[in-house]
């Protein structure tokens, strides 16, 4: 059985009207994808905003577009080969 880890955001601030979190825990060898909705559910459907290799480290990442919608839902999904994993977060 292969375990795959799953991205895990933390540290969700908001600063200047702008919403922001640290996004760790990512999968060796992922290429990861921060989406953004209007709605948990994906109202609206989930649209890419951001995307990035696993680091070493944690990765923050900050919304240019927060200040004009406060109410967007985010998510981070990992691609590693057909496998995928992700994370859910909700802005302020």
């Amino acid at each position: 059985m292969v375990v795959q880890s799953r991205p895990v955001l933390r540290r969700a601030t908001v600063a200047n009207g702008f919403f922001s979190f640290t996004i760790g825990n990512c999968p060796t060898g992922a290429t990861n994808y921060v989406e953004r909705s209007m709605g948990p559910d994906g109202q609206g459907g989930w649209q890419d905003v951001f995307n990035f290799l696993t680091p070493f480290s944690d990765t923050n990442w900050t919304d240019p577009e927060e200040a004009q919608s406060p109410n967007f839902f985010y998510r981070v999904k990992s691609v590693v080969g057909a496998a995928v994993s992700s994370s859910s977060s909700h802005g302020p």
